[in-house]
């Protein structure tokens, strides 16, 4: 087996925890239904998941599924979207920096913008969520999307805009006409177990007023 068949991902230390937790979920996954050969190192500091096929690796695009279905966890997103990556054809992560939008933003600026991607207990954030049918992860400065390309970016141009300071309202009525657009295209959103919120948004002038219901169920979000 060659070094170039081998792929390496680098855990962050704040994702030791989850990925010790879900371990067994991952290794099944790869192994089972990818046919590939995975192995987690803890022995030095930096921890590291080593994936390669094994003989048995039917597709060699299995490799990449795998490999963009581990990083995906290790980005923060739960097992249960994570694991879309590889259950749904065409699901990618994609990754940009809050600084890449606007460079002049530091210290309260910067936190003041993370606080208009997020909103109130998240609920922002999750409104363009459930919108654009995309899952959503603010590590500090940077901005992670797991959906479809098209989804992709209309959550990624609302969430710009958020950055730049766009009223909330504003924002909502550019994702309802784009995500329709999406839906007439029959262009389809993943298919995630998680939380389902169901929210109200309620439109006043200059303000956006979010209240949110909380169910765990199956989130189908298949056009």
């Amino acid at each position: 087996m060659t070094e170039e068949q081998m792929r390496t991902l680098i855990v962050p230390f704040s994702r030791r925890t989850p990925i010790r937790s879900v371990w067994p979920s991952i290794v099944e996954v790869l192994t089972k239904q990818l046919k590939l050969m995975v192995c987690l190192s803890t022995r030095s500091k930096a921890w590291k998941v080593f994936i390669k096929p094994s003989p048995e690796t039917k597709d060699p695009l299995y490799l990449q599924k795998g490999y963009d279905f581990v990083n995906a966890f290790l980005k923060g997103f739960k097992y249960e979207d994570a694991l879309a990556v590889v259950r749904i054809d065409g699901i990618y992560v994609e990754s940009f920096h809050i600084m890449d939008v606007k460079q002049t933003l530091k210290g309260d600026h910067m936190a003041r913008a993370i606080g208009r991607i997020c909103g109130a207990k998240g609920r922002i954030r999750m409104c363009v969520e459930n919108a654009t049918r995309t899952r959503i992860v603010v590590a500090d400065e940077v901005i992670h999307i797991l959906g479809t390309n098209e989804r992709i970016a209309v959550a990624r141009r609302a969430i710009c805009d958020l950055i730049l300071g766009a009223p909330p309202n504003k924002i909502f009525g550019k994702i309802s006409t784009h995500a329709a657009r999406l839906d007439a295209a029959l262009v389809p959103g993943p298919k995630l177990l998680g939380i389902v919120y169901q929210i109200c948004v309620v439109q006043l002038p200059q303000q956006v007023i979010l209240s949110g219901d909380r169910a765990d169920c199956v989130l189908d979000l298949m056009v």
